[in-house]
């Protein structure tokens, strides 16, 4: 990565971007919340540690790891947090809530664990009691468990075992014990015992079916019961999916007087707590049982496991954290509680409340994430009971769709879950909230079922005012909302795929993407079938035009390019993975004649374009002057190509960052408001992300320096979209495996390009590209070499054989450029030798300064069009192999797929052997075209004094022979010359 990148992004103030806020946890961690203090709870995010403050509206953002959190803990008095990932390069993380280096409420990391078993990562994590010990089940096949010494700089476990049976996903530490440990598996239950001398030993009871009525299916989560007076038999509980729990005691049905040896439990009861799995154990103060099911209820039993009150109508989703702030054992009942038959109502107590029962923070599946506030008064378990105060709400499931509204500070995200959340990033509070789902249906006997087409949010999209919102489906549908109250906007010619039912059945595919064009009159939209579909805007409501079909591949931008001063009518465009750039004619388009198409244009001939916008305009150069419009594509090569949206003329082309994949995301920050005074509000960087992890800021104009950018990973997973709020002051960015959506302080003032002050920068961070700085040597021989040649070019411009005086200036003539390029081991097409001319030829234009064309280019230049335009990595052979392998499809009888017709043809079925008909059609069909002629031409040429060919292209040819014996020797034949 460039210099730039090396900024924290743990100081938002200081960093070019800075994590102000994160929405949404992780809901795959059960027991992955807990509460810190009345107010703070701990969580994590993506693959950040999160501790919240609602009484402040506060977040601090724990940074570090580069894959999402699998684990996290607390240490019994909160002093210490522990976070943990699996995958690459995993990390496990110590962190200390009271030290003396810490801001108020910031967390300081205090050891880091490296690659913890075997750089597999860790499933789950528990602190002994002390906080001495840490205790992780490891990701690794066969699964491990260690155990950790943390205060020592050791960074080896002081015990560590390999798990019998099947993995384990949950990890309990008795507290009374530290040397006793529980793990849980779907069908396994396993005590350890362990000793840093003797190490780790482990035993997994089982159940026999003639022993109990039934026998649980899978198991969910385990925990030990305090010793009380009531409780000496060592117990344990394990939640099933069935919503029983089963009790493990030191004692065997077959002798309960004796005690088992330690470390060693037997199954004696299997009690019904749930009618559906329970998801979630946890004591309380020593005292009370608290279960989180499945089916979203939460109950409260003593230890004796009677209940005592039980909340059914919190409606927020399946229960997977439980927690409270208590740190202490609660005092026993002055009399012992007695099981009340009570009737089944939504919440029962029993006649001795609980009044000792502290707040509980549980969280949901659903990412909810609420507050029972005196839960032991028998308050009514609904989410709108005053007493219930939700602290958190989120998303869940997979993310594809985010939009921020133009005039206001909201925005809008939407998933697989059909749930529709709109927030405000200033407050970090939601606003409004919908499921968008279909009726549902009656069948012919009156009952009503479900819809199989359950709605599914894949994109979204604010119109340019903000008077509605627009959102794609993955079953081809698109709906128009009103933004403030999410409800459908007027409909009045029915266009849905089911009558009745609002919206417009546009594809048959899922809608990838809505976009507006400046006016709001027209709407487009872009499907997995490589079509768009067009609406417009006519007596109060969208009115579909038509669909149309021009690419073969994805549609990576469909662009709205702005009318001329004497137009009425935006111009649509549509780039694709195909190549190729379509222009529509909105004018001539109409219900009954579809979607005119009105030019079609390959841009690239070996590279694919992966994402696409609007560059901004230069200045005008003058009243006269009319906008010129360019289009900017990122590509598979990692090149910034930008176009003029007119001609389709290439008009520059530079490195884009190639850390982290393909660019699927490119947005231009408006200016920042404190420039509102200034005399342009043209952008002044460029937001980028990647298609997994990586957002970055470039600062603008693009020329290639990789000193004016900078990365980092902002999401652990892929990125499903990212966009700049309107101020210019924030990015917003969305994680779509783990549905957390990002928001970014831009700092870019960090990464300030040179050409916006004025500075001198040379050439030196383009060689960067070339050679780092310690390869010195390297580095000036290829200067002295492109000098060489650069010298040597106005001498022969001039004439070799003259013996007239030279003139040496610092500057050579454009027709000399492709061969200089060619010398230095760069052998552009044609058509990227024409992209190269037109850059320098046209430099002025783009910058709206000056309209002379330039007919020379310096040094400086030279050096800075060959580090954009050669190739960032040499082809391989594999890359030859590959293309070979198109012209073995060219031959006559063969079919798509590379098989032969002919099945008696041993020869032609080996799809090593290349025939000299499909080599020749290849290169007729694609790319700079080649004649047969020229091709015979050219053969003879360069096998023309070989003694094995003599000038003749033999009829059939291997890959290996075509690559490293034909031209390998022509080319050693060469060097030789």
């Amino acid at each position: 990565m460039s210099e730039a990148a090396d900024s924290s992004p743990l100081n938002p103030a200081t960093a070019a971007m800075g994590l102000a806020w994160t929405f949404g946890l992780n809901t795959g961690i059960v027991g992955g919340i807990h509460a810190l203090t009345d107010n703070m709870i701990f969580y994590a995010s993506a693959h950040t540690g999160v501790i919240y403050d609602d009484a402040a509206g506060t977040q601090q953002s724990m940074l570090g790891h580069c894959n999402q959190i699998s684990a996290l803990t607390t240490s019994h008095d909160k002093q210490y947090l522990v976070t943990a990932d699996k995958g690459a390069d995993p990390l496990l993380i110590v962190w200390s809530t009271n030290c003396d280096k810490n801001a108020p409420g910031k967390p300081l990391p205090i050891r880091t664990i490296f690659d913890p078993h075997g750089g597999c990562g860790v499933t789950a994590v528990a602190f002994t009691f002390d906080a001495q010990y840490l205790v992780t089940l490891g990701d690794d096949s066969p699964q491990t468990i260690a155990v950790w010494d943390w205060t020592t700089e050791e960074d080896n476990p002081v015990a560590t075992a390999v798990v019998e049976g099947e993995k384990q996903t949950s990890l309990m530490v008795n507290p009374a014990d530290p040397f006793e440990i529980l793990s849980t598996s779907a069908h396994a239950i396993s005590f350890y015992t362990w000793t840093p001398d003797s190490g780790i030993q482990q035993y997994s009871p089982s159940l026999n079916p003639k022993d109990f009525k039934h026998v649980p299916t899978s198991y969910t989560q385990s925990t030990f019961l305090p010793a009380t007076p009531q409780n000496t038999i060592g117990q344990a509980l394990t939640a099933t999916a069935d919503g029983d729990i089963v009790v493990w005691t030191d004692r065997s049905l077959f002798n309960l007087s004796e005690t088992l040896e330690k470390g060693r439990k037997a199954g004696v009861k299997i009690m019904k707590l749930h009618t559906g799995g329970i998801n979630v154990l946890s004591v309380v103060g020593d005292k009370y049982l608290v279960t989180g099911g499945e089916d979203g209820f939460v109950r409260v039993c003593d230890l004796q496991f009677r209940l005592i009150v039980w909340f059914e109508r919190l409606r927020s989703g399946p229960i997977i954290s439980i927690t409270t702030t208590l740190t202490h054992t609660l005092q026993p009942p002055a009399k012992s509680d007695t099981a009340l038959e009570t009737p089944a109502t939504e919440l029962a107590t029993l006649e001795t409340d609980p009044e000792d029962l502290p707040d509980l923070l549980i969280a949901t599946r659903h990412s909810k994430v609420f507050r029972l506030t005196k839960p032991g008064d028998g308050i009514v378990g609904a989410v709108g009971n005053p007493l219930i105060s939700v602290l958190m709400e989120g998303s869940y499931g997979q993310m594809h769709g985010l939009a921020i509204h133009p005039k206001e500070t909201h925005f809008a995200i939407g998933g697989s879950s059909g749930w529709l959340h709109v927030y405000d990033f200033t407050t970090k509070k939601p606003i409004h909230s919908r499921r968008l789902e279909e009726p549902w249906e009656e069948t012919r006997d009156g009952t009503k079922q479900k819809p199989a087409d359950l709605l599914s949010i894949q994109c979204l999209s604010y119109n340019p005012n903000g008077s509605c919102l627009a959102i794609g489906f993955t079953n081809g549908t698109l709906r128009i909302l009103n933004p403030t109250t999410l409800q459908d906007l007027p409909q009045r010619s029915p266009a849905s795929h089911r009558a009745g039912i609002p919206g417009y059945a546009v594809a048959k595919g899922s809608i990838l993407r809505v976009v507006f064009d400046p006016r709001g009159r027209w709407m487009a939209v872009t499907d997995a079938l490589s079509g768009i579909g067009v609406f417009e805007w006519k007596a109060g409501e969208w009115g579909f035009v038509g669909r149309c079909r021009a690419h073969y591949l994805e549609i990576v931008g469909l662009l709205f390019v702005p009318p001329p001063p004497d137009g009425s009518v935006s111009r649509l465009i549509s780039v694709s993975a195909d190549r190729h750039i379509v222009e529509y004619d909105l004018t001539i388009s109409t219900i009954t004649t579809g979607i005119a198409v009105k030019s079609k244009a390959r841009i690239d001939q070996i590279n694919r374009p992966v994402s696409a916008t609007m560059h901004p305009s230069p200045p005008l150069r003058g009243p006269h002057d009319a906008p010129q419009h360019y289009l900017l594509t990122a590509t598979t090569a990692s090149k910034f190509k930008i176009y003029n949206a007119e001609t389709g003329m290439c008009r520059r082309t530079v490195v884009a960052p190639a850390y982290g994949g393909d660019i699927r995301f490119l947005e231009f920050i408006p200016a920042h408001s404190k420039d509102a005074s200034s005399e342009t509000t043209a952008p002044r960087f460029l937001a980028y992300a990647t298609k997994s992890k990586v957002v970055g800021l470039l600062a603008l104009p693009l020329d290639g320096n990789p000193h004016n950018s900078m990365g980092m990973y902002a999401h652990p997973g892929d990125i499903a979209a990212l966009h700049a709020t309107p101020c210019g002051t924030m990015l917003l960015t969305l994680g779509q495996q783990d549905g957390v959506v990002n928001l970014w302080k831009i700092n870019p003032d960090t990464i300030v390009s040179p050409a916006q002050t004025g500075a001198a920068v040379g050439i030196a961070p383009w060689l960067d590209l070339l050679h780092t700085g310690e390869d010195r040597p390297a580095r000036d021989a290829f200067v002295r070499e492109m000098e060489d040649y650069f010298y040597y070019a106005q001498l022969r411009s001039q004439g070799e054989e003259t013996t007239t005086s030279r003139l040496i200036t610092t500057t050579v003539s454009l027709d000399q450029v492709p061969l200089i390029m060619q010398a230095m081991g760069y052998y552009p097409s044609q058509a990227e030798t024409d992209d190269m001319l037109n850059e320098v030829r046209y430099a002025g234009w783009f910058k709206g300064a000056d309209a002379t064309l330039r007919n020379e280019v310096d040094f400086e230049e030279l050096v800075k069009l060959y580090v954009n335009h050669r190739p960032l990595e040499d082809y391989t052979q594999n890359d030859i192999f590959q293309a070979l392998g198109y012209a073995k499809r060219m031959e006559p009888g063969v079919t798509a797929d590379g098989a032969d017709m002919d099945m008696g043809n041993s020869e032609a079925k080996n799809e090593d052997i290349i025939g000299k008909e499909g080599l020749i059609a290849l290169l007729q069909q694609y790319g700079e075209t080649l004649s047969a002629a020229n091709f015979t031409d050219a053969m003879q040429s360069l096998l023309l004094n070989d003694p094995m060919y003599r000038g003749v292209f033999p009829e059939r040819v291997s890959r290996g022979e075509f690559v490293e014996n034909m031209f390998q020797r022509v080319i050693q034949k060469a060097l030789k010359l």
